[in-house]
């Protein structure tokens, strides 16, 4: 513990068993038309529900403290995992696979006028 900022840093190493039961992920996507042809594939949304997570702490040096903390901190544990997946699946779905989906689709009416 820093006395002069009164902020607590704990390190632990160990085996856990998460479980995501009753879990899940959202995805609302955007498909855009123009002139009877899809134009664009766009991923607006996603929502994710850790609800049911649950943290079972199998080996560490300090079980029974860990246990105490990660029943404590659960709720902000849930809301910064949903928050980093959101973020992280609407960005590398929309730069990668929603590109490369409206990229194929625009090469494809191309190659149908033809």
């Amino acid at each position: 513990m820093n006395k002069k900022t009164g902020l607590l840093k704990y390190y632990d190493f160990g085996v856990v068993d998460i479980c995501l039961r009753d879990c899940g992920i959202t995805f609302n996507f955007s498909v855009n038309l123009e002139e009877d042809k899809v134009d664009r594939i766009e991923l607006k949304r996603v929502d994710c529900n850790f609800d049911g997570l649950k943290i079972k702490i199998l080996e560490s040096r300090h079980s029974i403290l860990d246990s105490i903390i990660t029943s404590v901190f659960m709720p902000a544990l849930r809301f910064r995992l949903k928050t980093a997946v959101e973020n992280c699946l609407l960005e590398s779905i929309n730069y990668g696979f929603c590109d490369q989906l409206s990229n194929a689709l625009e090469r494809y009416y191309e190659q149908d006028k033809s």
